[in-house]
């Protein structure tokens, strides 16, 4: 019975200003844990910054 379960293995990624949570994001761990970090990054520093400089 036990081997019909195949055990999975996750790392989440989570990303915090200060106490708010932006993004969480639940990946499987056959790839590098900093693998799409920069991607999830460049995101919302480009939202933050067009949101900035259009109340200018």
């Amino acid at each position: 019975m036990m081997q019909d379960f195949v055990l999975y293995c996750y790392l989440p990624l989570y990303i915090f200003c200060e106490d708010q949570l932006l993004c969480a994001r639940l990946r499987t761990a056959e790839r590098d844990a900093s693998d799409g970090v920069l991607t999830e990054q460049t995101f919302f520093l480009v939202h933050f910054f067009s949101c900035v400089f259009e109340t200018l």
